[in-house]
């Protein structure tokens, strides 16, 4: 079994921009309502543009913050180039890189352009 997380965004095709320069991900779907972005492996995020009728959850982008309780944990390579990769495309870091006692590995927590939480995870 894989999990396949989708979130809304005010912009699918930004957001598919943003996703796909930070984590080397490909579009396989594209549009301005919906994209699935994927690796090697497959789906790695799905994203859905605010106000999907057929979501009940994703109607209203303003009924509560973006994310609120949700982190988006991705677990890459080598932790170093993308938190350069981060640098350069100018994302907010949060923390990091660090190292998280509690899960044994280094982290770097960033925010995405909606305001996710993203954690990428060595």
């Amino acid at each position: 079994m894989r999990a396949e997380t989708m979130i809304a965004v005010r912009d699918v095709e930004a957001s598919s921009r943003w996703y796909q320069a930070l984590l080397g991900v490909r579009s396989t779907h594209g549009g301005k309502e919906f994209d699935r972005l994927e690796d090697e492996d497959g789906v790695v995020l799905l994203l859905h543009h605010w106000g999907a009728t057929e979501h009940p959850s994703m109607l209203d982008p303003d009924a509560g913050p973006s994310g609120h309780g949700l982190a988006l944990y991705f677990r890459v390579e080598n932790l170093d180039a993308y938190h350069e990769r981060a640098k350069a495309l100018g994302v907010p870091v949060l923390r990091g890189p660090w190292y998280n006692p509690l899960a044994h590995q280094r982290e770097l927590g960033l925010r995405d352009p909606d305001g996710y939480s993203i954690t990428l995870c060595a």
